[in-house]
């Protein structure tokens, strides 16, 4: 189910999409997660929302990448019907080149994205 949120402390939109996803399926203040990233991008001289910054930092914070194509036959889902078959994890989901966060079933962002799909996910181990 879609639940609208946006951890961006001044509610912004400001392609702060990964920032925002780690920040809620962590329960990490925004700030917290911001500097992180940007650790990591220093150290990789690339930006914040450079896949392998993200990757790095939520490897650091034990998620495991995984591909929806192996559970659905080569196809991507819906996000809408991704997070109904997962009512029991947590997970970075990218959908169509935009992180969103997946608790329990729920989906949590400052849109409705529910009906682009799911190319990959990040899954808490």
């Amino acid at each position: 189910m879609f639940i609208r949120r946006n951890a961006n402390p001044e509610n912004k939109n400001v392609n702060d999409c990964i920032v925002r996803a780690i920040s809620i399926v962590e329960n990490i203040p925004w700030d917290d997660v911001f500097s992180a990233l940007c650790e990591i991008a220093v150290e990789e001289k690339a930006m914040p929302n450079y896949e392998g910054v993200y990757e790095k930092c939520l490897a650091n914070l034990c998620y495991v990448k995984a591909f929806v194509e192996d559970e659905y036959g080569g196809l991507q889902p819906m996000l809408y019907k991704f997070a109904m078959d997962h009512p029991d994890i947590k997970a970075v989901l990218s959908v169509e080149g935009h992180a969103v966060p997946l608790i329990n079933g729920d989906y949590y962002d400052i849109y409705d994205c529910g009906r682009q799909k799911v190319s990959l996910y990040y899954v808490k181990e």
